[in-house]
């Protein structure tokens, strides 16, 4: 992901539509947080192998 661009882009919503600044802000928060949980997942499922493989 381009952060530079994401915030450039942030910037003139919260400038043009401030009204649509949070909304925009808010879906973006949201969207993190469902791809932590989902990290969060994939660590635990590696973890869980790794042990389950080093034991076997």
């Amino acid at each position: 992901m381009d952060f530079p661009l994401l915030g450039k882009a942030l910037g003139e919503i919260a400038e043009e539509r401030p009204e649509d600044f949070d909304f925009a802000l808010d879906s973006l928060i949201q969207k993190a947080e469902k791809q932590i949980e989902q990290a969060d997942i994939l660590l635990r499922e590696y973890l869980i192998l790794t042990i389950v493989t080093t034991v076997a």
